[in-house]
Parts: structure tokens; C-alpha cells; sequence
């Protein structure tokens, strides 16, 4: 391997190194959270146009309710790993200085008005 090789090679190394710093974890686990939480939503749209679909037919009321059902647990399981990750991130790039405590703008919670 070439000398520009190497150096390049470490250069990737250390941003990846600053870059997990940075965001509180492996960049592996972002990505990881990340498309679970892509996949946990388009499962939760299929969810909702299911049940619409079937609120217009009689005596599908069970099928509504169970849909209803794995559309809460979904959202539940993945919003919370979102939340850790979001967490971990955030406090992250406070730890490495990329950003300030309470610069964080716009973050809904459930609940709030």
C-alpha cells in the first residue's frame, strides 16, 4: 500500500473515529436506528391504510382493533430507539463541542401543547 494510500486510509479512520465521537456511538448504530425506523413507518402507513379501508365495511371491527394495536406497539418500539438514538447523539456532539447545550430547536414531544 502506498504512503498517499495509508494516509488516506487513516484520514477515514479518524473522521469515522470523530464522527462516532461525536454522535454518541457507532455511525453503524445511526444507520442501523435510522432504517428501522424508515421500515418501522412504512409498515405504520400500510397499517393505517388497511384500517381505512376497512372502517367502511361492516363487522371488521376486530381486524381494525388488532391493526390499531400493532400500529401502537410500532410506533412505540421505534419511537423509543429513535429517542435513545437521538439522545446519544445529541449528547455526543454537545460532549465534542459541535454543539451547546439547549441549541436544540423544534423537537416535538408527545403530550405537548
Amino acid at each position: 500500500m502506498s504512503a498517499e494510500n495509508k494516509g488516506s486510509m487513516m484520514d477515514a479512520v479518524a473522521r469515522k473515529a470523530a464522527f462516532d465521537a461525536a454522535c454518541g456511538g457507532a455511525s453503524e448504530d445511526v444507520l442501523t436506528t435510522l432504517n428501522g425506523a424508515s421500515d418501522a413507518l412504512n409498515w405504520i402507513e400500510e397499517i393505517f391504510r388497511v384500517i381505512e379501508e376497512n372502517a367502511l365495511i361492516e363487522h371488521r371491527g376486530f381486524r381494525i382493533r388488532n391493526l390499531a394495536a400493532a400500529g401502537a406497539y410500532l410506533a412505540a418500539e421505534f419511537g423509543n430507539e429513535t429517542d435513545v438514538m437521538h439522545e446519544r447523539m445529541r449528547d455526543g456532539l454537545i460532549a465534542s463541542g459541535c454543539m451547546v447545550p439547549g441549541a436544540e430547536q423544534g423537537r416535538a414531544t408527545a403530550g405537548a401543547e
